[in-house]
C-alpha cells in the first residue's frame, strides 16, 4: 500500500510541475538577481549571504518582475568571478 500511495504522490507531484508556473513559487523579493553595473564584490556578498550558485544579471528597468524592462542578460557564476580576479592579477604580474 506504500509502493501505491508513493506512486499516486509523484503523478499529483509531477502533474503540479508541469501545469504551475515559476512564478506561482516566487514571491516578490524571493528572486536573487545582480546587475551589470554592481561591482563583482557585491556579487560575491549575495553569493554568500544568500547561498545561490548561479546569479542572473539583469538589465535595470522597471521595479516590477511582470514588467518587460527587466531582461537577463548573463548568468553569473563564483567560477567567473575567480576566473576574473585570476586574469588580473596574472595581467599585472
Amino acid at each position: 500500500e506504500t509502493y501505491i500511495q508513493d506512486i499516486l504522490n509523484f503523478e499529483k507531484f509531477h502533474f503540479q510541475v508541469n501545469s504551475t508556473l515559476v512564478a506561482a513559487v516566487c514571491q516578490e523579493g524571493d528572486l536573487v538577481v545582480c546587475y551589470p553595473d554592481m561591482s563583482l564584490k557585491a556579487a560575491q556578498n549575495i553569493f554568500a549571504t544568500r547561498r545561490v550558485q548561479l546569479l542572473p544579471v539583469v538589465l535595470r528597468g522597471s521595479r516590477r518582475w511582470q514588467d518587460r524592462g527587466r531582461k537577463v542578460c548573463a548568468i553569473l557564476t563564483m567560477d567567473d568571478i575567480d576566473i576574473c580576479l585570476r586574469f588580473a592579477i596574472i595581467k599585472n604580474i
